[in-house]
């Protein structure tokens, strides 16, 4: 049990430093464009009453989850708690 939580403590912390890498790149396109470029798209994607659709709220939703790095600190607690546990069982 104890493996297990350090382990998906790893893949998790592993996974946010994946989507930092990739997200610094889709910055990066982003902000080679024009701004007014980028509200144009922006305004493309919206329906008639002005909102997102479904998918692009949802996809930057995920960056602002990405961006607080909350995966990497519940995998750092993750691997915290398997690592106290291993010691406790260790110790019984």
């Amino acid at each position: 049990m104890a493996i297990l939580l350090v382990f998906s403590g790893i893949i998790l912390i592993g996974l946010q430093i994946y989507f930092e890498i990739n997200m610094r790149f889709d910055d990066k396109y982003f902000g080679k464009k024009d701004s007014e470029d980028v509200t144009q798209e922006l305004k493309a994607k919206r329906d008639n009453e002005g909102r997102l659709s479904l998918w692009e709220s949802s996809n930057l939703r995920f960056r602002i989850f990405i961006h607080k790095w909350y995966i990497f600190k519940l995998g750092a607690i993750l691997v915290c708690m398997g690592i106290i546990l291993a010691i406790v069982l260790f110790l019984l």
